[in-house]
């Protein structure tokens, strides 16, 4: 893809983080590597005249260098103190294109207790589901993640997984793409409700042992691509893009 392509989908990933209430105000960001490029990064910057993540628009990302330089950007814009937490995931995990912070609230409260994301349900919500058969890591501690040093240790943590919970602060995803990284935003954010609605009412229970591998077998066989339009758009960034025009309009 083209980096105005990248670009724009990193507004609408922020759009839609704000819109479907994954995190707060300006609070998080998302940021995508440069098409063509193995050090240069898209990202949602802070400032000012920045715009909470439901109203983002072009002029609201920046584009850095993987030392945190901003390379192009409106003035009056800097990388978000936590662009450390960025380029360490990048660092540790090389096929990731898209990386994002934010600060899920149901996630945030059950982390502050000690209580793990059960895998409660599973056809529910496949992706989410398979997180949690998977195993979400945690790092335990809740401080801003400001130096690159404080975010290799987040990345160690996190491994391989494409999720790490950063207890009693938020989580840090990774994707292949920033539809990717946003779709398992979005699954973790609602495997972290069902777990707290559940909590509420009673205890969490997983899903049986017959369920889990008859569900991890379903998900080897699944292609990993997902069902798309003539146009290439898959129905999940379709509808992300719908939702987007009742709240401040076409992306520009």
């Amino acid at each position: 893809m083209e980096a105005i392509d990248i670009r724009r989908q990193v507004v609408i990933a922020c759009r839609a983080l704000g819109i479907e209430g994954v995190t707060r105000g300006p609070v998080g960001h998302v940021s995508a590597r440069v098409p063509g490029t193995e050090d240069e990064f898209f990202i949602k910057a802070r400032g000012v005249e920045e715009e909470g993540l439901e109203f983002v628009t072009d002029l609201d990302i920046i584009r850095i260098n993987s030392d945190g330089a901003v390379i192009e950007g409106a003035d009056g814009l800097t990388p978000p103190a936590e662009t450390a937490l960025h380029l360490a995931v990048y660092e540790a995990q090389a096929d990731a294109k898209s990386v994002i912070h934010v600060h899920p609230s149901w996630i945030v409260a059950l982390s502050a207790v000690g209580r793990e994301l059960l895998p409660i349900f599973g056809s529910y919500d496949s992706q989410a589901a398979y997180l949690a058969l998977q195993g979400i890591p945690t790092y335990q501690s809740s401080v801003s993640i400001h130096e690159m040093a404080t975010g290799r240790e987040v990345a160690k943590v996190m491994g391989t997984s494409p999720v790490c919970v950063l207890k009693g602060h938020g989580i840090v995803v990774s994707g292949k793409s920033v539809e990717d990284s946003l779709h398992l935003s979005m699954a973790t954010h609602e495997l972290g409700r069902m777990n707290w609605l559940a909590a509420a009412v009673g205890t969490p229970q997983p899903i049986s042992s017959s369920d889990y591998e008859l569900f991890d077998q379903r998900q080897k066989r699944r292609s990993n691509k997902q069902v798309r339009r003539e146009d290439g758009v898959s129905a999940f960034w379709h509808y992300m893009e719908r939702r987007i025009s009742g709240y401040g309009g076409d992306v520009v």
